[in-house]
């Protein structure tokens, strides 16, 4: 033998037998005693090959191909599927010593069996390669340089190492030398074998006990996609879930082997079916919405996430739209919700509680009255009921001529007839403020409803002569431009009411206002007179001014007595310009200064207080200067 053998070499030239190859194979041909060389014609270098080629084929026949019964292009295709850096190697000739050797390192790295040197456990054994192959190690030297086969397969080795212990030797590693889940499981699955054998300390042989624990308990914990749950072995390890990555193979090799790769929740999918059928056949399915209330029902038969699991996997998705479906074809409506809906149906027709747009149900009310909860009632089969009740009450109003919808909005007409104008007469007003305010939106229809309201109210319940005169003639049908003075009187009064009734000028301003609008859109249709005098507020806006103590002395005089007479007149004058204005009457100043020093005359010889309507104190007077100029012209 050559003196530079190794010591690796050595311990393996002292063990094992010469053989001859023959075309029925590999046998030994002589003993490791034998002391004679020569008889066999044979150097000791030749020897030393024929051991070689016998320990690579027992090595490679037993070690290997023994627990690997996959075809050669098999084991290729899966090599270059997990480690794509390795592709550039599988194409040489298949009998060279290239093309042998990679494919006994192709065996032995899925085998978990790779030769490694004693230094370094990411290191590959070039002797022991050798010896597999069957050939002299330096011919594995002569070959091999440029090739980076070894460095190549030990980059993968490294990687390897750090997330499987790939064993090297060493006790009994057969089916028969395991016992209890570890045996059942490689049994059943040989692929599996190699990982039974760890140091029984090691992380590694703990997540394969509880693997084993988990085919053989029939309980596999899976994610999505059907993997095996990492996060459940950590958290039994008491790791985090990244340090699974270092044991990646393990999880691999277990999932390809076992096939299948389902998620737990498709893998209930036959007998949640099941399940699902016969809940709504007896009656107790519930629902939501009409379908499967999938928060309930997933957590009474396991599934806690239904509904993610539903979006997350396709099959259990159309599980359940296929129960969705058979629920819609039954007409089925859940447990106790019969009766629920006699209850409702009942309350609903009986006037139920209405919301202020007097449209809409109130809801609470009818959850009160019916003990069902709110968001029960906004589902099915209870808020169709809901919408049904709700659009005959709409439908009711549609049909009073007496009521106007604006944006959702009711408006009636109703208090008019209560206040004793003719329901004829009210139509035809409803109809004219439809027209008029009904695009206007609801907030500017209501206030002006309530305005024309307000108006017409004091025009039929006050016991004015004007107002009188003027109701009765409008019921009678009489013309209304016969009407014009009345209304005008009846006007001023008014006016003066509404300073009697509010207290806020500016409030008291706007009523007046939105009056005004009301009675030019009437008076244009022929439903009321027209007015000569716009309706104006007795007073004006008031002063920001804080007052002295000499101008509050003052004014609390005049409240306690009389007026100042400087304000009737600045009202009397007011008006004055109004008539003037809109009957197109010019007054010359010589005019307007005598009419203001005769009413100033007047005012001071009548008798009033600061109770008096300026408006009603003006014409009182003006009423009994015309007495006296008629009573003069009937003299003359």
């Amino acid at each position: 033998m050559h003196s530079d053998t190794s010591n690796e070499e050595k311990e393996i030239n002292n063990s094992g037998d010469a053989v001859s190859i023959t075309t029925e194979g590999v046998r030994p041909i002589f003993s490791s005693g034998m002391n004679s060389l020569g008889d066999l014609g044979v150097s000791s270098d030749g020897i030393f090959r024929y051991r070689l080629i016998h320990l690579g084929s027992s090595g490679i026949t037993k070690e290997c191909l023994c627990e690997d019964n996959r075809s050669p292009d098999q084991i290729r295709a899966e090599v270059i599927s997990r480690y794509p850096s390795l592709v550039r190697h599988q194409d040489y000739e298949p009998g060279t010593v290239l093309g042998r050797t990679v494919k006994y390192l192709n065996v032995c790295l899925l085998t978990g069996q790779v030769p490694r040197k004693p230094k370094g456990p990411a290191l590959i054994s070039r002797v022991r390669v050798a010896h597999g192959v069957g050939v002299h190690p330096a011919t594995i030297s002569k070959c091999l340089p440029g090739t980076d086969i070894f460095e190549d397969y030990e980059a993968v080795l490294e990687r390897v190492v750090r997330a499987l212990p790939i064993l090297n030797g060493g006790g009994p590693r057969s089916l028969e030398s395991l016992s209890g889940a570890a045996h059942t499981v490689a049994k059943d699955y040989p692929a599996l074998l190699k990982h039974q054998f760890y140091d029984p300390k090691s992380t590694y042989r703990a997540i394969v006990d509880m693997l084993n624990d988990q085919i053989v308990s029939g309980n596999l914990q899976k994610i999505r996609g059907g993997k095996l749950s990492r996060r459940f072995i950590a958290e039994r390890l008491g790791v985090t879930k990244t340090a699974m990555t270092h044991y990646l193979e393990i999880f691999h090799d277990y999932e390809t082997t076992l096939g299948n790769l389902e998620s737990e929740a498709e893998a209930k999918i036959p007998a949640f079916r099941a399940w699902l059928l016969d809940r709504m056949h007896r009656g107790v399915l519930e629902l939501w919405d009409g379908k499967i209330n999938r928060r309930v029902e997933g957590e009474l038969f396991g599934i806690e996430q239904l509904s993610s699991d539903a979006s997350r996997y396709p099959r259990v998705g159309k599980l359940l739209d296929e129960i969705d479906k058979k629920i819609a074809a039954s007409g089925y409506k859940g447990p106790g919700v019969d009766a629920k809906l006699a209850t409702l149906r009942a309350l609903l027709a009986n006037n139920p509680a209405l919301n202020n747009d007097k449209l809409t149900i109130n809801r609470q009310a009818l959850s009160a009255a019916s003990g069902i909860t709110n968001s029960v009632l906004r589902r099915p089969p209870y808020l169709p009921e809901i919408h049904a009740a709700e659009a005959a009450i709409r439908q009711v109003y549609e049909k009073d001529p007496l009521v106007i919808l604006v944006d959702g909005r009711v408006l009636e007409f109703h208090t008019l007839l209560n206040a004793g104008w003719q329901k004829t007469y009210v139509v035809a007003l409803a109809k004219r403020f439809s027209q008029v305010f009904g695009k206007k939106g609801k907030d500017t229809a209501s206030h002006h409803l309530s305005a024309m309201i307000e108006l017409l109210t004091y025009l039929s319940s006050s016991n004015s002569p004007y107002c009188l005169s003027l109701f009765r003639g409008i019921s009678a049908g009489a013309s209304v431009k016969s009407l014009e003075s009345d209304f005008d009187r009846a006007g001023i009064e008014y006016s003066s009411e509404m300073s009697l009734r509010y207290n806020d000028p500016a409030y008291r301003r706007k009523r007046i206002s939105l009056a005004n609008i009301v009675v030019r859109h009437m008076s244009a249709e022929g439903l009321l007179p027209r007015l000569s005098i716009r309706l104006k507020c007795a007073d004006g806006p008031r002063s920001s001014h804080i007052p002295t103590l000499a101008e509050a002395v003052e004014k609390g005089a005049a409240v306690l007595g009389k007026p100042l007479v400087d304000d009737y007149l600045a009202f009397a004058t007011m008006m004055l310009k109004q008539a003037s204005e809109l009957r197109q009457i010019q007054l010359d100043r010589g005019d307007q200064s005598a009419f203001s020093s005769l009413l100033r005359a007047e005012i001071d010889n009548e008798p009033y207080t600061a109770a008096d309507n300026p408006a009603t104190l003006i014409l009182r007077v003006l009423n009994r200067r015309f007495e006296l100029i008629k009573t003069a012209a009937v003299r003359v």
